[in-house]
């Protein structure tokens, strides 16, 4: 434990090995690995920590140490060494580093969720929505660059679409009205006679009026 690159000096000489010939023999197993695997590695479905695992992982994997009649024998560490004191001593001063960053970024994003909602209230905002948690807000607050503007409504797509096919009949009628004020060719306006007829109370040139 804490051997960097132990297990790559290691993987040239190790072998996979079938348990059934390990009948009868004892097995020397470092705890601290079987113990640091169950809690770091064993979750459910929905990926939380399982109440107990190191607990349910000992017990299954001695079970078929057992069943294969092999005897393990559990090493424990005992203290550390004191450059592995000086080891455990930076990483700790790490962790209360990132603690305390973490804690930071909270109460900013904290302070920054209650300024937009002071904001909306002093604007006359009533929306009565939830207020969502710091989780939701620090995803919203990182994930912000890459939402997309929401699509428009079907009420509103349907709407324009009668808008567009209304304008688009309007101009068709407008069309059809120019084309009928014209007139076809060879087809009087009304109040006006034809080529070779006469208008109503003139006779055709070559016509006796009979009147006279």
């Amino acid at each position: 434990m804490g051997v960097h690159g132990l297990w790559k000096l290691l993987e040239s000489t190790g072998k996979p090995v079938n348990p059934e010939t390990l009948e009868g023999k004892v097995l020397a197993v470092d705890i601290s690995i079987w113990l640091n695997q169950a809690v770091k590695g064993v979750r459910d479905r929905e990926g939380n920590s399982v109440q107990n695992a190191h607990l349910l992982t000992l017990f299954h994997r001695v079970c078929k140490l057992l069943f294969f009649r092999i005897r393990p024998v559990f090493v424990f560490d005992g203290d550390a060494p004191l450059l592995k004191k000086q080891t455990l001593a930076l990483r700790r001063q790490r962790k209360e580093e990132l603690t305390r960053e973490s804690k930071q970024t909270n109460d900013k994003l904290l302070k920054t969720f209650l300024k937009r909602q002071a904001i909306k209230a002093a604007l006359g905002d009533a929306s009565k929505d939830p207020l969502p948690s710091l989780s939701t807000v620090r995803r919203d607050e990182v994930d912000d660059m890459y939402v997309l503007p929401a699509l428009p409504a079907a009420e509103e797509k349907d709407k324009s679409r009668s808008e567009a096919s209304e304008e688009e009949q309007k101009e068709k009628n407008s069309t059809w009205q120019a084309r009928a004020g014209k007139g076809r060719p060879g087809q009087a306006r009304p109040g006006q006679a034809r080529p070779g007829q006469a208008r109503p109370g003139k006779a055709r040139q070559g016509q006796v009026d009979t009147g006279t």
